[in-house]
């Protein structure tokens, strides 16, 4: 179960982050050196989660919710079947939802989750193989593209969240 917290909590951040050169002026994110791939920049700087994370629950638990000080909220839950749901939200905004089978895990397996907008509308997948330590997105139509986990906040013990009070 410690890998299905690293992963979920790794798609979560994955999620809700963002950057790219598409996106208009008004909306512009921070530059960095990161490759968000189209379908997770449309989004915005909103969904793009900034400093320091807390969480309450534990996803082995079957949920835990982690915030952050500028209103990213991440929901976090797996049923009894090991299918995994994550949305990230900010405000009464929802920005993207995850949902799939983790059950490739317990074999050291990598699992793909199906990305949707704030809307419903499928975007895209993510796919974290633990085994390569490897994350990367496909957004419909797009070839996948492989993330940088320099960029993906909460990768390390050292961007770990602290434990608190984080209501969905």
């Amino acid at each position: 179960m410690r890998v299905l917290i690293f992963v979920l909590g790794t798609l979560a951040l994955t999620a809700s982050c963002g950057g790219s050169s598409s996106v208009s002026s008004n909306d512009a994110l921070p530059a960095n050196t990161c490759n968000w791939p189209s379908c997770m920049a449309s989004a915005g700087k909103e969904c793009l989660p900034s400093g320091t994370c807390t969480q309450q629950g534990v996803i082995s638990s079957g949920s835990a919710n982690i915030c952050y000080p500028n209103g990213v909220k991440e929901i976090i839950g797996v049923d009894g079947t090991f299918m995994a749901s994550v949305t990230v939200k900010n405000g009464g905004t929802t920005c993207f939802t995850m949902a799939g089978s983790v059950v490739p895990l317990i074999s050291g397996g990598a699992i793909t989750l199906t990305l949707k907008s704030g809307t419903g509308t499928v975007i895209g997948t993510v796919t974290a193989d633990v085994t390569a330590n490897q994350l990367s997105v496909t957004c419909t139509g797009g070839q996948p593209v492989m993330l940088d986990p320099s960029c993906i906040g909460g990768l390390s013990a050292a961007s770990a969240c602290t434990q608190g009070v984080c209501t969905p």
